[in-house]
């Protein structure tokens, strides 16, 4: 479990800048969103063959239940060992040419981005907390509070997923229409209060449709900030920014994942639910605050 958790930050952390230094400040929106929605529908499959392989590999092989558990988990772990043959095909991107810069401008650029850094990893860090209040109990949740069954919450979050799908393929529009400030503060806000309604839901429906709203705002956020974040910092910074992003963003989650769950045997969902979405929601507001005046850069560091 150690060397799994490491891996995914071998993987997440470098991943936004490979794709920035593969693509223009044009295509970079829809490459992330693209990026996201294709692993997201692969999940879905993958939900599905993972259910039904240990069965049909039990038979077909005559297996006992933990060997066509291991082998089940040995294909996948060949499936994923797949996804390098198309990503050794990607050549480094040549910069294009531009004006040499001077010593001024380079310093400017290095302490801003030095500052991007920070304030995206704070963002960050007060995503994950929220996320941590939240998510880890969103099945529980369903079963316990709002009577729901195993099977519709297997339902209510598959179709969550194809939302989310949909979401992330949106999220490029929405920011050529309004920017990416603005269209990351209106996702934050419109997953903040969805969080503070799911809070005091009452009804199986209205849950239901607030943690959809949630999901889908969240997802159109995802590959927004990432996009925002390669195209703030320098080119030089970028592999920095998402190490400490991703990084502080699940240290938010772990830690209070534990606590969240002793809260919500003590007091119910309620005050966990209602926290994450005050995080939420103030998160939307010093971002909008801090990035209002931001512009994209013109130069070519930030395509």
């Amino acid at each position: 479990s150690v060397v799994f958790g490491l891996s995914h930050g071998f993987y997440w952390a470098p991943l936004p800048p490979f794709l920035a230094e593969n693509s223009s400040s044009e295509e970079r929106n829809h490459l992330l969103s693209i990026n996201i929605a294709v692993q997201l529908l692969a999940g879905i499959l993958g939900y599905l063959a993972a259910g039904q392989a240990p069965s049909l590999l039990a038979g077909a092989l005559v297996l006992e239940p933990t060997g066509s558990l291991r082998t089940t988990l040995l294909i996948a772990t060949a499936a994923a060992g797949l996804a390098l043959l198309p990503m050794l095909t990607v050549r480094r991107a040549i910069p294009a040419p531009g004006q040499p810069k001077t010593v001024a401008a380079v310093a400017e650029g290095e302490e801003s981005g030095q500052r991007h850094v920070v304030a995206l990893g704070a963002s960050a860090l007060a995503m994950g907390v929220a996320t941590g209040l939240s998510y880890p109990f969103f099945n529980v949740y369903f079963v316990t509070q709002q009577g729901a069954s195993a099977e519709a919450v297997g339902r209510i979050f598959a179709l969550s997923s194809v939302l989310s799908t949909a979401a992330a393929l949106t999220a490029p529009a929405l920011a050529a229409r309004v920017g990416y400030v603005r269209a990351i503060a209106l996702s934050r806000l419109a997953a903040g209060a969805a969080m503070a309604a799911m809070a005091f839901s009452s009804s199986l429906g209205v849950a239901i449709a607030t943690f959809w709203l949630r999901n889908f705002a969240l997802q159109i956020m995802a590959p927004l900030i990432d996009a925002f974040g390669m195209a703030a910092v320098p080119a030089n910074r970028r592999a920095v920014q998402a190490s400490v992003t991703s990084t502080l963003w699940h240290a938010g989650y772990g830690f209070t994942s534990i606590f969240s769950g002793l809260i919500i045997v003590g007091f119910g969902f309620a005050p966990p639910f209602m926290g994450a979405a005050v995080v939420i929601l103030g998160n939307a507001i010093v971002f909008w605050l801090y990035y209002r005046d931001w512009h994209q850069p013109s130069t070519p560091a930030s395509g």
